[in-house]
């Protein structure tokens, strides 16, 4: 808030927006016990790494914002991307290596730009994988709800996908690269 008061920028309400949703995310997550707590680590749970992990990225590459800034704005606790990951990205280290952490391979050759994309298009499709095969199985747990939404999410981010890269006049190749029930 201090920072938004001072240079008038929406950004910064939006990161403490952000940042308040996801740390009440990560508190309920752990508060749960038994199956409930192994669905919302699997599905939640990686998806706030994710997050974090790019958020702190595109605060490094956008925001040319300082160590301490990125340390400051994103998550200390995100499961398998908390405060070690933050402060290695803070500090230079390469998005392949990180990205590598979570179990992502990139592809050889890309900007961190490029990569960062390549990154939430994996992510998704790993989350789409998880709801088809959650899907499948009794949906009255936190599972199927969990996999019913992500299945929505994907199908809209589909559509969304689409007509914004008809509107900019991307092939349709490039269009495919971009969806997540593509692969």
């Amino acid at each position: 808030m201090e920072r938004y008061q001072q240079e008038r920028r929406l950004f910064y309400l939006e990161i403490a927006l952000d940042l308040f949703y996801f740390q009440k995310l990560v508190r309920l997550i752990e508060s749960q016990s038994g199956k409930d707590a192994a669905d919302a680590r699997r599905f939640l749970g990686r998806w706030i790494a994710v997050q974090n992990l790019l958020w702190a990225y595109r605060y490094r590459i956008y925001g040319r914002m300082t160590p301490e800034e990125i340390i400051n704005y994103t998550l200390h606790r995100a499961f398998a991307a908390g405060l070690d990951t933050v402060r290695r990205v803070a500090l230079g280290s390469p998005l392949a290596v990180e990205a590598g952490r979570l179990g992502f391979q990139i592809s050889p050759g890309l900007s961190e730009v490029e990569g960062l994309t390549e990154i939430e298009v994996l992510a998704e499709r790993e989350r789409f994988r998880y709801a088809m095969a959650a899907i499948r199985r009794p949906l009255f747990q936190l599972r199927g709800v969990l996999a019913y939404l992500w299945l929505l999410e994907a199908e809209v981010g589909d559509l969304t996908v689409i007509v914004e890269g008809k509107r900019i006049g991307l092939s349709g190749s490039e269009i495919g690269r971009r969806l997540v029930r593509a692969a």
